[in-house]
């Protein structure tokens, strides 16, 4: 996971975070929260999270890849293309259960 909890009870990040966390999130750093985009850090990002993800991950032109030593070429790449198919059918089936629920 992401997250842990320590010995004293507190939650902390989980040693090798970085890697598990999902395509969305990236693609939100990118667009909104990122050190380009909130230079003044208004959503209040803890700065560890965000310099500790924009050093590993890197976003070509149509994919997120994970960059740290000792991970081959394959390792850890999100495609664009992919998420956008998976968020296109959330959404197909997230419309068709609320129009169920409406009785259209």
């Amino acid at each position: 996971g992401i997250l842990k909890i320590n010995q004293s009870g507190s939650v902390v990040l989980a040693q090798g975070w970085e890697r598990r966390v999902p395509h969305m999130t990236l693609n939100e750093m990118k667009d909104a929260w990122g050190s380009d985009m909130d230079v003044n850090n208004l959503h209040c990002i803890h700065e560890k999270i965000r310099s500790s993800l924009e050093d590993v991950w890197q976003h070509g032109e149509d994919e997120w890849r994970f960059e740290s030593e000792g991970l081959d070429d394959d390792d850890a790449v999100y495609e664009d293309e992919e998420y956008e198919l998976r968020r296109q059918i959330f959404l197909e089936n997230y419309d068709a259960f609320i129009n169920s629920r409406k009785g259209v």
